[in-house]
């Protein structure tokens, strides 16, 4: 039984061997079948190491993928976030337009109260969400939240300052939903 494990074993390496009792030796045949097993026996080890490193290399990849599209959803809920909200805000000036008119038009103190009263919601919803307005009057001019509508010299005020806001701008955390719409001082 044992002789036939050490033959199996010997002819998976390809080697020849000496029968028991021969008495010959073939160590010059057994050599070159030696280096060419264990050569075959190197080759098989690496490519099973560059094979184990293209698949390490290929769970990188899909990892950083996997991050990637992540990332580029989370940008995406961002944008849809935006719009979403930026598309009430139309609504937000109509209800400070209703305001104005009510109040300049001496109209009911329960009318007004009603829609003061839609409009604190609506602000507070808003805030909630991260959406804060930005500021404009006795403000310097940035490009990068204001857009100027008009152009006048006052003065009396500083140069690049905002004299009047047209339209409310507004802005989710760092990200401009609509730029105040102003009227800038140039001197």
């Amino acid at each position: 039984m044992r002789e036939e494990i050490a033959d199996l074993t010997e002819k998976e390496l390809d080697i020849e061997t000496n029968e028991e009792g021969n008495g010959t030796s073939t160590d010059e045949k057994k050599t070159p079948k030696k280096k060419r097993s264990l050569t075959k026996l190197q080759q098989a080890q690496k490519d099973i190491e560059e094979l184990n490193d293209k698949s390490l290399r290929r769970l990188a990849e899909f990892e950083n993928f996997k991050k990637r599209m992540l990332r580029e959803t989370a940008r995406s809920l961002i944008r849809v976030e935006d719009n979403a909200i930026a598309s009430f805000l139309p609504l937000l000036d109509d209800i400070h337009r209703t305001l104005f008119s009510a109040k300049e038009h001496n109209a009911a103190d329960s009318f007004i109260s009603g829609i003061e009263l839609i409009k604190d919601n609506f602000e507070n919803i808003l805030e909630s969400k991260g959406i804060s307005e930005i500021e404009t009057v006795g403000e310097g001019f940035d490009p990068e939240f204001h857009e100027a509508m008009m152009v006048e010299s006052d003065p009396k005020s500083k140069n690049n300052v905002i004299l009047e806001e047209f339209e409310k701008g507004y802005k989710h955390n760092d990200r401009v939903l609509r730029h105040a719409k102003v009227k800038v001082n140039k001197i």
